[in-house]
């Protein structure tokens, strides 16, 4: 009965990790926007797509291996061309990672090590991250794991099932990320002195069974090496040039930048490497193998240093290809030498309580200091596209100078029928000013900026906002969309007071376009309006004092009508009003809570304009 229960509680360990894993991953995975590189997956993976513009765009603009978006393609098919089915994908791979460095910890030493590494890859931030991600960053993580897991198997045991699941999970490796060439190569470097350490019948067999894989590798790959040669020739990247501090950098990425838990982190690999190192003069074996220490230490040193030295010396010399995210691959060596760490303590007690820190360390700082799963980090693309579908009845075009392609999933997805410019942003406005074709003949346009895109620039928007009004515009995370209507449109169906529309009140800017009010209230011009009901819409922003912004009193002819607080940004506050009659009205805008307080803090008033626009009965 013993060994039957060890059995069932040593798989209900991996089923217990593999469960939280899956939880940790799948946790609120819809929650933020799809930001730029997830759209390039959902545009190049469209199942509507010919395989043919797949496979063009994978050689001309988005230059990755196949595998993840063949996965995609037909997950989507199958189950639906949505942001979750992609994110699912990777949540699925994240997990199965897990288990794959269990695999890998249980290979190379026993199956306490696997657990730990699962432990440890289960909480791991970077793992979670890109779990969550519709990107093969993880499914590049696992099939880094199981390739050296079954390239340590041929080692332990050369014979031909392991050969063949080398080369299967290699080649699968090799068709997810490019950076999988580095792996392979520090594989051939480890592979070619375990060989020579050998000797006699030994040294055959693993010759044969390495020189089978091998040859697989090379057939399964070929049809993919012209694209690798277009890859290869590419001499200018988005990515800058590398600091001398990288590794280090990478290093606290790998683990959320935690300040609390990197120094723990770097006691166990310490511990790791001093036990590794000390190992060695006392008479370990001669054949690396024989010693799962030194084994151990000297793969996981080859698997990363032979990653990031080839991947520095092409940065310098070729073109600049070190990024974080990339270097995925070489996590897991950094995770099993985490755990081998502390699976060194020979005190149960001692490796629970390390254990337990570690794990409190990693989730508090996931959840809690990081807002991890509440906390929007990404670019909202769906939010400003989402906005655009609302509020655009018309269906004016829309500007949109970098990311429209990208964008392109979203106006699909949200039915969108605007047509779409792409062209420098001021050329486009150039164009429309001077009604330079009937294509910019146009009573109003949109203006997308998003993924760190600057806005139009000063004077194009003030060259611009003669002909045009801007009514619309809404702001979310590193994304916005601003709505500019022509002033031949204006009517007593669409009254828009500006800031220099308000008599003598207030004190006018005409640099920003802005009335600032510094305290009490001003009042507007008698403003003609007809009978019915008005969409009013306020664009305002304001600055706080003690931490309180102002708060605003809206009345129509001393009607108090509305009341809110400004916020710092140039927001929109709307409500609707009921006009019961034609008549003229005076609009009051009162701040109510003015202070001002010796430091230098004051609160102050900007307004951008008032619109009202009347429904349509």
């Amino acid at each position: 009965m013993k060994p039957i229960f060890n059995a069932i509680r040593k798989k209900g360990a991996i089923a217990g990790i593999l469960i939280c894993a899956f939880l940790l991953r799948i946790w609120n995975l819809d929650f933020q926007s799809l930001w730029l590189d997830e759209l390039h997956t959902m545009v190049e993976a469209d199942p509507s797509q010919s395989w043919s513009h797949f496979f063009n765009m994978l050689r001309c603009c988005d230059q990755h291996p196949p595998l993840h978006y063949v996965i995609e393609r037909f997950s989507f098919s199958i189950f639906g061309h949505t942001a979750y089915v992609a994110r699912f994908t990777s949540v699925i791979t994240g997990t199965v990672g897990v288990y794959a460095m269990f695999l890998l910890g249980k290979t190379i030493y026993n199956h306490r090590l696997g657990l730990i590494a699962a432990l440890l890859t289960t909480i791991n931030f970077y793992a979670i991250k890109y779990s969550q991600e519709a990107r093969g960053y993880m499914l590049a993580f696992t099939f880094a794991a199981l390739s050296f897991t079954y390239f340590i198997k041929i080692v332990k045991v050369p014979n031909r099932i392991n050969a063949l699941l080398y080369a299967l999970f290699t080649l699968c490796l090799l068709y997810t990320h490019y950076y999988s060439l580095f792996i392979v190569a520090s594989q051939s470097l480890l592979a070619l002195i375990f060989i020579l350490q050998e000797t006699g019948d030994e040294r055959k067999q693993m010759f044969k069974a390495y020189l089978t894989a091998a040859v697989i590798i090379i057939l399964g790959y070929t049809p993919w090496l012209p694209f690798l040669v277009t890859v290869s020739e590419i001499k200018s990247f988005w990515i800058t040039n590398i600091s001398d501090a990288f590794m280090a950098n990478f290093f606290s990425e790998y683990f959320g930048d935690s300040q609390l838990l990197i120094p723990v982190i770097i006691l166990l690999l310490v511990v790791y490497i001093l036990h590794a190192t000390l190992s060695v003069y006392k008479g370990e074996p001669r054949k690396l193998k024989d010693s799962p220490l030194s084994f151990s230490l000297f793969v996981c040193i080859c698997w990363v240093f032979t990653t990031y030295m080839i991947t520095y010396i092409r940065s310098v010399l070729v073109v600049p290809m070190l990024f974080p995210r990339y270097t995925i691959v070489v996590l897991p060596a950094i995770l099993l030498a985490v755990a081998i760490g502390i699976a060194l303590f020979k005190s149960n007690s001692v490796k629970a309580m390390i254990i337990s820190l570690v794990v409190v360390i990693s989730i508090t700082d996931l959840i809690v200091s990081k807002d991890f799963y509440n906390k929007v980090s990404k670019t909202q693309f769906r939010e400003i596209m989402q906005f655009v579908a609302d509020e655009n009845p018309d269906n004016y075009p829309m500007i949109n100078e970098r990311t429209s392609a990208q964008n392109s999933y979203f106006i699909k997805y949200l039915n969108i029928k605007s047509d779409v410019f792409s062209a420098k942003k001021e050329d486009l406005v150039d164009s429309i000013l001077n009604k330079s074709s009937d294509k910019y003949n146009l009573d109003g346009f949109w203006i997308i900026s998003a993924h760190s895109e600057p806005e139009l620039d000063t004077a194009k928007r003030r060259q611009l906002e003669t002909s045009f009004i801007s009514t619309r515009k809404g702001e979310f995370m590193d994304a916005s969309a601003e709505l500019f209507v022509s002033r031949e449109l204006e009517s007593d169906d669409y009254i828009v007071l500006r800031y220099d529309d308000w008599g003598n009140d207030g004190t006018q800017y005409p640099d920003i376009q802005k009335l600032a009010i510094w305290t009490g209230a001003i009042h507007s011009q008698p403003v003609s309006i007809r009978k019915g009901k008005y969409n009013v819409s306020i664009l305002a922003y304001g600055t706080s004092a003690k931490g309180v912004f102002p708060h605003l009193n809206i009345y129509f002819n001393d009607a108090l009508l509305t009341d809110y607080f400004l916020t710092g940004t140039n927001e929109k506050h709307q409500f609707i009003f009921e006009n019961l009659q034609d008549r003229d009205i005076i609009i009051k805008i009162e701040m109510d809570n003015d202070l001002s307080i010796p430091n230098g803090e004051d609160r102050n008033v900007f307004l951008d304009k008032i619109m009202l626009e009347r429904l349509k009965e």
